[in-house]
């Protein structure tokens, strides 16, 4: 098994950074560079597919390289790129910080909505239409 290195901010977050609450500023460019490299960081078995497992694994990976204070939760201000009302439907407990819990199950929305053609793994072609929507929708 790979270790994941150490890469910021992720572009693949798309699906993943910061929970997936980069705002419109990070959001409007897309990288594909650095998407495909946080795609093959986050295809930990290297079959060219992202699995759920891999994409909880990366998400946990992402979130403890967001938590600067180390008190294994999100706030805005360690997420640079936030969206204030993406931020606030995933803290669901409005607690004004996001647990890992509530980062997971935020990016679990994503995984499902990117897995266009239902396979259970993420294909970089499909994360790369996705950026590329939500890109056009900001």
């Amino acid at each position: 098994m790979r270790s994941v290195p150490i890469l910021a901010p992720l572009a693949f977050a798309a699906a993943l950074a910061a929970a997936g609450l980069a705002g419109p500023s990070q959001a409007q460019v897309m990288d594909e560079p650095k998407i495909r490299a946080e795609f093959a960081a986050a295809d930990q078995n290297g079959d060219g597919y992202v699995n759920v497992d891999e994409y909880v694994a990366y998400i946990i990976y992402v979130v403890d390289a967001y938590d600067k204070n180390g008190d294994h939760f999100l706030t805005p201000d360690e997420l640079p790129y936030s969206e204030p009302a993406r931020f606030k439907i995933a803290d669901r407990n409005g607690d004004g910080k996001l647990s890992l819990g509530e980062s997971v199950a935020m990016k679990m929305i994503d995984y499902f909505d990117i897995d266009t053609n239902h396979d259970g793994a993420l294909s970089i072609d499909e994360i790369l239409v996705f950026e590329r929507v939500r890109a056009a929708n900001r």
